[in-house]
């Protein structure tokens, strides 16, 4: 082994004070000197280096490319470049590029200067570059987006593409070698600025961008492709600039095709401005509801409600109306908004701004968000105050005509039935010494006229209740359940508070008839064996109730789609009750009325 040899000076400083790797090999490999730069990427001293192979620096897999430069230089070679590894002495790799040429003879020898530059992290660099270019690439592949880079300066007026993606032919329908940026300018219909804001025209901006005024640009430009098509773009790109001076030389950009989307857009808004008309000029009220207050309202709404449009919105549902309703209210939106409920409609009265009250139908209907649950409700009410007072007007009418057929009924053809039987009688005793059979013949006659003056005037009893002007509703309802159970066989009873709050004449009336024909719907539909009529009054409020023990009433009828249950329903409208009508757990239905009196009356 040679002993460490000393480059001489001046040439040791030198090469001690650069940082490339210098040593001196024989042409066997063997390490004869080495400068600093060797020592400190080794973490070793020189004796601990002069004097072994070369080799001996490097892993296995590189030793044998190591002898291979060696035979080389002995056969005449030089210099001899390759690429091997050196092993520290922390057992790092590092990569170095070697360039190995022959020196003059020295006395012990031919010697060979090897120097090397440590490249492991440039090929890291490189290896990253490699990949990040290959995702990049990958991703442009992938994205329907066509990038391009646009260089200016150039003497070309709008510049040069410097690259293009070929996606740009799918776009502009012309081959990419046929697209420059002056053609794609004069193929511009028609263009839109999104960002950045404050500029007048494209023109304006794109002067800005050139002076690196701003920095970035973003528009929506209409192009007219070669075969007449309209086809709408989006162009989003950022400033190219010098890596030296820092002025901006192009842009890099990326081309969309928003085509489709601008198409669904237009046709959003169209159908949005199709809706809006309607919500502004609908015949009924409508409004948005969200977290229990108006978002949205139209003018119609707001003339019912006998506010402005601007002081709706922000109000509740609740201001117009009673506070006893608030909680039935409450319970029905919750229900929308759960989505227990897809739909509620009801007719009721309603408060306007002011204090006077109207009838009016409201349908709400939840609005279901991207995600398909609710998140606002939709209304609409219509004024059906007029309807409610015809409907009113028509039963009174009614009412009115079937008491003076009562009355007719009880004063005429039942009079007159009655003082006929009487001369029946008497005929029959004058026949009955003389002529026996023909006085047999007078009694019946008699018996079937009583018979039919008795049925004609329950008739007219049931047209006109005697009992209701005369000894009030309790009375009268008694009579009724007594009547129905003679004539139908049904055990019918009455359950009533002993005194209840005077009503007025119309609305017993109406109670009356509801009552009428609630028994008359068991007799012909139910098939029960017992009916029970319960008058109750409870915290201002008189529930009455007729129930069975039948089959219920049937399909078209439970719906309320019988005229029947739809005469109860507007009797109860009128004197401003709710009717509802169940179903028993333990079989047969009830019919149940129910309204406020004194001054919670009417709502």
């Amino acid at each position: 082994m040679h002993p460490p040899t000393e480059i001489s000076l001046p040439a040791e400083s030198l090469l001690n004070a650069i940082g490339t790797l210098v040593l001196i090999t024989d042409l066997r490999g063997e390490i004869v000197s080495l400068n600093t730069a060797c020592l400190k990427l080794l973490g070793r001293r020189a004796d601990e280096i002069v004097g072994h192979r070369i080799t001996s620096l490097c892993p296995e897999h590189d030793k044998a490319k190591v002898r291979l430069t060696c035979d080389r230089l002995r056969r005449g070679e030089s210099p001899v470049h390759h690429e091997c590894h050196w092993v520290d002495s922390a057992g790092r790799s590092h990569l170095i590029e070697w360039t190995h040429a022959r020196l003059g003879a020295e006395p012990s020898g031919e010697q060979v200067l090897v120097t090397g530059i440590d490249v492991t992290e440039h090929r890291r660099a490189e290896e990253a570059l490699r990949r990040s270019e290959k995702i990049y690439r990958s991703a442009i592949a992938a994205s329907s987006g066509v990038p391009y880079r646009l260089v200016t300066g150039t003497g070309a007026r709008y510049g040069i593409y410097e690259f293009m993606d070929r996606g740009i032919e799918r776009l502009l329908g012309l081959p990419v070698s046929e697209v420059t940026p002056q053609r794609f300018v004069e193929m511009i219909v028609e263009t839109w600025l999104l960002s950045p804001q404050g500029f007048r025209d494209s023109g304006e901006l794109s002067r800005a961008f050139a002076a690196g005024e701003v920095n970035s640009y973003h528009a929506e430009v209409l192009v007219r492709r070669p075969n007449g098509t309209l086809r709408w773009l989006s162009d989003h790109s950022v400033p190219l600039r010098d890596e030296v001076t820092g002025h901006v030389i192009g842009s890099l950009g990326i081309l969309h095709d928003i085509h489709n989307q601008r198409r669904i857009e237009s046709e959003l808004r169209s159908n949005a401005e199709r809706l809006r008309a309607i919500f502004n000029n609908a015949a009924v009220g409508i409004g948005i509801v969200e977290d229990g207050r108006f978002t949205q309202v139209n003018a119609r709404l707001a003339e019912m409600f006998n506010v402005t449009e601007e002081t709706l919105v922000g109000m509740s549902p609740l201001d117009f109306a009673s506070p006893e309703e608030h909680a039935g209210i409450e319970r029905r939106m919750r229900e929308l908004m759960s989505g227990a409920a897809p739909l509620h409609r009801e007719e009721r009265s309603f408060m306007r701004r002011g204090g006077d009250v109207f009838w009016g139908e409201i349908s709400a209907a939840p609005i279901l968000g991207a995600d398909g649950r609710p998140r606002a409700l939709m209304g609409m009410l219509s004024d059906i105050s007029d309807a409610h007072r015809l409907e009113k007007e028509i039963l009174e009418i009614s009412d009115r005509i079937q008491r003076q057929i009562g009355q007719d009924l009880h004063d005429g053809p039942c009079q007159d039935m009655t003082a006929i039987s009487m001369m029946a009688r008497a005929l029959g005793k004058s026949l009955a010494s003389q002529h026996p059979h023909w006085a047999e013949e007078v009694s019946r006659i008699e018996c079937l006229l009583m018979e039919t003056a008795q049925r004609t005037r329950t008739l007219a009893k049931s047209l006109y209740p005697l009992d209701l002007q005369e000894h009030g509703l309790i009375e009268a309802l008694r009579g009724l359940a007594e009547k129905t159970e003679s004539l139908h066989g049904i055990t019918c009873t009455l359950v009533a508070t002993p005194e209840i709050t005077p009503l007025d004449i119309e609305t017993e009336t109406h109670l009356y008839r509801l009552v009428q024909e609630a028994l008359s719907n068991i007799v012909r539909h139910a098939g029960a064996t017992v009916a029970q009529i319960v008058l109750q009054e409870r915290d201002d409020q008189i529930t009455l109730t007729v129930q069975d023990n039948g089959l219920g009433l049937p399909r078209e009828e439970s719906r309320g789609r019988g005229m029947g249950i739809g005469i109860m329903r507007h009797r109860a409208k009128l004197i401003g009750a709710t009717l509802k009508i169940d179903t028993l757990p333990q079989g047969g239905t009830a019919v149940i009325c129910s309204f406020f009196t004194g001054e919670r009356r009417g709502t």
